[in-house]
């Protein structure tokens, strides 16, 4: 069997598939992605809202870890790989700014969605931040966000996080 016959070169890297290796002719290849579903980080110190993002999300298919601090996110995205995270800005503790620019120290280019209820923030910090969603905005709103950050930066899921 030849394993670039299963193979379809697409950009950009839609959710669902992993990017693979590449063809002679150096374009890329992707492959149906085996492992997992896209990881994604939610930080939020409202308990409520973090288990309703949870169901929803993990209802659409997402593997979802949760954090009720932005110290906690921290530790979790240190040792676990993750896709894209979800973000609460106005945190008790280290607030979304400091932890954002923490994760962006690890890892420059993960997705982080800024999502808070003070209209503010958004005006704060924005280049730690690749995309927003207010909170209480339509769950449509967050999952259209989520997957689009998702085929902004491709990342091979079979893979470790660089860190």
């Amino acid at each position: 069997m030849n394993p670039t016959s299963e193979m379809t070169s697409l950009s950009p890297c839609p959710m669902g598939v992993a990017r693979g290796t590449q063809h002679r002719d150096g374009s890329d290849v992707y492959v149906a992605k085996e492992s997992r579903p896209p990881r994604v980080l939610v930080v939020d110190d409202e308990p409520n809202l973090l288990e309703l993002r949870r169901v929803l999300l993990e209802r659409f298919g997402y593997h979802v870890i949760v954090a009720p601090s932005g110290q906690q996110a921290l530790e979790i995205f240190r040792r676990t790989a993750v896709d894209v995270i979800i973000l609460d800005y106005l945190m008790p503790g280290m607030n979304g700014g400091q932890t954002a620019r923490e994760i962006r120290d690890l890892d420059p280019v993960i997705p982080i969605i800024l999502s808070s209820a003070s209209n503010t923030v958004f005006d704060v910090n924005t280049e730690l931040f690749t995309a927003s969603v207010p909170k209480g905005s339509h769950p449509r709103c967050l999952l259209e966000t989520l997957k689009d950050q998702l085929q902004r930066v491709c990342r091979d899921p079979r893979q470790p996080c660089q860190r």
